[in-house]
């Protein structure tokens, strides 16, 4: 896809074709974007340096873990959304054991860089992989983002919160790059002032285009960008767009709850399954009374076993619900509210009320302007340096969102 053209139902390929739509859904993915760290690019594959995220090199990352004897290893991890927002950590947690089960863990002093305020957004299972690292020895570093690497010199350079740099040698180096949705999605009328399509995160039904939908990373809703998350969406878009195309949009009402989940592997045979609200950020565990935020070797096991035959032959063919496995979900749907038309007052009465409240000059314009100021992204504690943050909720938080809180 090349250009999107709402108004008139219709989208262009880059090759110049033209297609009609009744419906459209939007599930573009993220793109990583190494070229935003100064110097990483040219660095991938070499000097130590790799990352999973990378299609070319990501071999380089367990080649570069298995020649690592000693010295100094870091992980980052920006502050922009990321595809599975656990993934960063969870190729420290496997690089680490890998060093211990090689006899050289005492050697590598193994640091995880984080630019986001904590190093998970739901807090249940952030106070448990906070004490995981200190367990393990991993020194975490938070509001600290990757702004350059010298490869040759083999220094990593961090912007911290305050806007200083600090300079960080290493000997290994993963590196998770900067992430947004594609560019034909930016520069689209769909999307939102931070290049995401504008949904209503409860229909994922674009907010100015009723006949639109999207689901996915590409997605404005503000929940982790997990797989599990996707199929807990699915089920609500279909709902919705079969609505649409029977000509009913009335009935177009299905909503995505914000379920996700991120099964972390720990090392060692061992899986934490965090399962939370996204919207919330509150803990939504299936398996209780296990405590999910522990890493247990059954979740490993359907991880290794489950997941991967879910991954390949489920999920393409629709067949899968997230926590609802193979069964579909029921759904629930979104409450319209039925407005009554309401009288204007009596003028006598209309009088009687401006009476009564005294308005100074310049008075009203100054308490919008402080209302305005007071709703901005950080009261939802994506984006607010002094409470833990998920780099899979950074920067996807719509206006519709922030508009919805407005007194």
């Amino acid at each position: 896809c090349e250009t999107f053209d709402p108004e008139n139902s219709r989208i262009t390929l880059a090759g110049g074709e033209e297609i009609q739509y009744d419906v459209l859904v939007v599930a573009a993915g993220l793109v990583q974007h190494f070229e935003k760290v100064l110097g990483l690019k040219e660095t991938l594959g070499k000097n130590g340096v790799a990352s999973i995220y990378s299609y070319e090199f990501s071999p380089n990352v367990w080649a570069n873990i298995q020649s690592m004897k000693g010295g100094k290893a870091i992980f980052t991890n920006p502050s922009t959304a990321v595809n599975c927002g656990g993934a960063p950590q969870k190729i420290c947690y496997l690089a680490e054991c890998a060093w211990r089960s090689a006899g050289v863990r005492s050697n590598v002093d193994v640091g995880f860089y984080t630019a986001t305020p904590g190093i998970f957004g739901c807090p249940s299972y952030r106070v448990e992989l906070e004490k995981l690292m200190a367990e393990k020895g991993i020194h975490a570093h938070v509001k600290m983002e990757l702004v350059e690497v010298d490869g040759e010199a083999k220094i990593a350079t961090f912007r911290a919160d305050g806007g200083e740099l600090v300079s960080k040698p290493f000997d290994f180096l993963h590196a998770t790059p900067p992430m947004g949705a594609p560019e034909f999605v930016k520069r689209s009328p769909l999307a939102n002032t931070m290049g995401f399509v504008d949904v209503d995160k409860h229909t994922c039904q674009h907010v100015r285009y009723p006949n639109v939908f999207s689901l996915g990373d590409c997605s404005a809703l503000p929940t982790s960008k997990t797989y599990s998350a996707i199929a807990s969406e699915a089920p609500a878009v279909v709902h919705n767009v079969m609505a649409m195309l029977d000509g009913k949009p009335e009935k177009a009402t299905a909503i995505y709850d914000g379920y996700t989940a991120c099964p972390i592997l720990l090392g060692q045979s061992k899986l934490m399954l965090a399962e939370f609200n996204g919207y919330s950020m509150d803990a939504t565990p299936t398996f209780w009374p296990v405590n999910q935020g522990k890493g247990w070797w059954p979740f490993y096991l359907m991880k290794r076993f489950v997941f991967e035959q879910v991954y390949w032959h489920f999920m393409p063919l629709g067949r899968w619900f997230g926590k609802y496995t193979i069964f579909e979900p029921p759904l629930q749907h979104k409450r319209v509210e039925k407005t009554e038309p309401v009288e204007a007052a009596p003028r006598m009465q209309q009088a009687a009320l401006k009476s009564d409240v005294e308005v100074k000059p310049g008075q009203g314009s100054s308490n919008e302007a402080s209302a305005a100021a007071a709703i901005s992204p950080e009261i939802l504690g994506i984006t607010t340096p002094d409470l833990p943050g998920d780099v899979s909720l950074a920067g996807v938080l719509s206006e519709t969102a922030v508009a919805e809180l407005a007194p």
